[in-house]
């Protein structure tokens, strides 16, 4: 379970860092952030459409549909007014709420907060968006290719040190071919 510490940080990094299309969804973040007790019912999910009260937060970057919206018992609303009002007059509920921003994935204050979703059935918990997949893979790739090239850096350097030449030769024409 997510601490109140941990989500007032992480909405905190929200407002000062993410582009939101419009100034309602600073406002709503804002005053999660000052009540307590309404944030200690807010569950980071994704999926929030799938839950009985979700509210989606979307980025600019993700100029597709509404980019606040809330869902309740399967209908969607978008009028700021209702949403608000549904916040505060049902502060008892859990709210569920989905935060998309560009790079959510690999934002580690995100994973932070982020929690299962007790709505979806687990194919839905264990099917991976393709694109996300994707995204995460090459992340990977990405982070243990740069972990071979610090190692052979390292490597080499002792080889300098040893003054081993033949060791120096062949890890830097290793590093020099994966640098291409």
């Amino acid at each position: 379970m997510t601490t109140l510490e941990e989500k007032k940080k992480f909405i905190n990094w929200l407002i000062e860092s993410v582009k939101f299309y419009n100034r309602e969804s600073y406002w709503i973040l804002n005053y999660l952030i000052n009540h307590d007790v309404i944030l200690n019912r807010v569950v980071f999910v994704e999926q929030a459409d799938k839950t009985k009260r979700g509210l989606t937060i979307k980025d600019q970057s993700l100029g597709v549909g509404p980019h606040l919206f809330l869902t309740k018992e399967g209908m969607q609303f978008t009028d700021t007014e209702q949403i608000f009002h549904d916040i505060r007059m049902n502060w008892r509920e859990p709210l569920y709420v989905d935060i998309l921003f560009e790079n959510h994935y690999h934002n580690a204050l995100y994973q932070s907060v982020l929690e299962d979703n007790p709505f979806l059935k687990k194919e839905e918990k264990e099917q991976i968006d393709e694109t996300i997949y994707n995204e995460l893979n090459d992340f990977f790739i990405q982070k243990e290719e740069n972990y071979v090239i610090e190692s052979l850096r390292k490597a080499i350097d002792i080889a300098v040190d040893k003054g081993d030449e033949e060791q120096f030769l062949s890890l830097s024409k290793e590093l020099k071919e994966r640098m291409k």
